[in-house]
């Protein structure tokens, strides 16, 4: 984890939800949740925080940030014709910056 990690959750601490939308598909849903769940995690480790505190939430951060980032390439494949899910999926295209 590293000081961007910290910046990119605060900079991404309200994305727009894709919940939002009447029959979103389940993996969309999913995607989401695992993304947002990297955003959140990102944004809790802090430097002054006990180091196995630290370790357990870049363990956590690393597995859900790295699976987000897995469903986000794989989900703009999917949906490429689909300009309104693929411009909401870019709201997370700073996923790509977060470490592993």
């Amino acid at each position: 984890m590293n000081f961007r990690l910290a910046a990119l959750a605060i900079c991404l601490a309200f994305p727009l939800s894709l919940r939002a939308d009447a029959g979103v598909s389940p993996d969309i849903e999913r995607f989401v949740d695992i993304a947002d769940t990297c955003l959140h995690l990102a944004g809790e480790w802090d430097s002054s925080l006990p180091k196995a505190q630290q370790r357990e939430i870049e363990r956590k951060a690393n597995s859900y940030c790295m699976r987000a980032k897995k469903q986000y390439r794989a989900l703009l494949i999917k949906y490429k014709d689909s300009p309104e899910i693929v411009r909401r999926l870019n709201d997370y295209e700073d996923l790509n910056s977060v470490s592993d």
